[in-house]
């Protein structure tokens, strides 16, 4: 919510708000390690995996369900829940990290938003 805001402050019509963070959640959730795994990102897109917080709560989720020893399917080719795990390249979550990760970029995006409606509509008025 904190980067549609952000994304709605910056904006000059909602169409185009709409379709940019369409856009943005788009490359978010494809790039989140689920569609395509990080070692499958081209060189050059590393970086975004890090960048999309899908990828923390996706990781924590997918730690929290599918980590330990009691957690077995009838498949041949995922057994257990670490077999689904080292698929998706998710090993060693720190969910308590993950979550402050989170915590610290909403904090960042609503800032982010108070500095761009401050710009826009405090400082226009004090420059007469």
């Amino acid at each position: 919510e904190a980067l549609a805001h952000l994304v709605s402050h910056v904006v000059p019509h909602f169409i185009i708000g709409m379709a940019v963070l369409a856009g943005l959640y788009g490359m978010f959730m494809l790039l989140q390690g689920f569609m395509i795994v990080p070692s499958e990102f081209p060189s050059w897109l590393g970086w975004s995996y890090n960048i999309a917080f899908h990828t923390y709560s996706w990781r924590s989720f997918m730690y929290s369900e599918f980590s330990g020893d009691d957690v077995t399917f009838a498949s041949e080719e995922f057994g257990r829940g670490e077999d689904v795990l080292r698929l998706y390249e998710i090993d060693d979550v720190n969910r308590t990290h993950d979550m402050i990760v989170l915590l610290c970029y909403g904090i960042f995006v609503h800032l982010l938003s108070f500095i761009v409606l401050h710009v826009k509509h405090v400082m226009p008025c004090t420059v007469k």
